[in-house]
């Protein structure tokens, strides 16, 4: 990510309104994307959606919508990009689910510690938004009471090249945005370490699904 930009600023330069509104015809016509349903089923197969969700890296808050309509209480979604937000926030409306949930318009790093602890935290698809996972991760843990589950690149030499080429590409457009590709085992030492515990995993060719719950034997770890 260029050194003259926010984080915030540089995604929401990337991540601008026609963006947001091809993400919502696409999840109209065909439904959730790969990575969103895969976490959709597998925390409703370890019965995990229940009490409150922070969705961090929400995007238009699909992730949210699908865990409200399971069973889960009430939802607060944050992103960065301005774009998603609003038109998540009429998506939400027209679902019916407006006022069950909430859209934070930020860099989560810097607004997490304005947020309560939420029964599940969930991040699909946001930590490779971050040229450095651990301060993300570190932040998302912190506001977990029961689990966590997230989604990230798998790391591959076709992955890799794949999102090296975008990054190319949007070094030439002037695009201040970069994705990356995050060591597995150390974000996984990471999340363990908060003192959680791995129950499932999924993937597709490109992406990496895994569900943590908080083991009995740790307690919430404080900010």
């Amino acid at each position: 990510m260029a050194s003259c930009c926010s984080f915030t600023d540089s995604a929401t330069t990337h991540f601008g309104q026609k963006d947001a509104e091809k993400t919502l015809a696409r999840y109209r016509r065909h439904g959730p994307d790969d990575t969103t349903r895969l976490l959709r089923e597998r925390l409703a197969a370890e019965r995990l959606v229940s009490g409150t969700v922070l969705d961090i890296g929400a995007g238009l808050g699909l992730l949210s919508l699908e865990l409200l309509k399971m069973g889960a209480d009430r939802a607060t979604a944050v992103d960065a990009a301005e774009a998603f937000i609003g038109t998540g926030r009429i998506e939400a409306s027209r679902q019916g689910q407006a006022e069950r949930l909430s859209f934070i318009h930020g860099d989560f790093i810097e607004v997490a510690d304005r947020l309560p602890p939420a029964t599940l935290v969930v991040m699909d698809r946001a930590v490779c938004c971050y040229p450095s996972y651990a301060p993300l991760l570190n932040a998302a843990l912190q506001r977990t009471t029961v689990a966590f589950a997230f989604s990230y690149p798998r790391d591959r030499w076709f992955v890799r090249t794949g999102i090296g080429l975008e990054n190319a590409l949007r070094r030439i457009r002037a695009d201040p945005f970069r994705a990356f590709v995050h060591p597995v085992i150390a974000m996984q030492q990471l999340v363990i370490s908060h003192g959680m515990e791995l129950l499932t995993t999924a993937h597709t060719a490109m992406w990496s699904i895994e569900v943590y719950r908080r083991s009995n034997k740790s307690s919430l770890v404080q900010p």
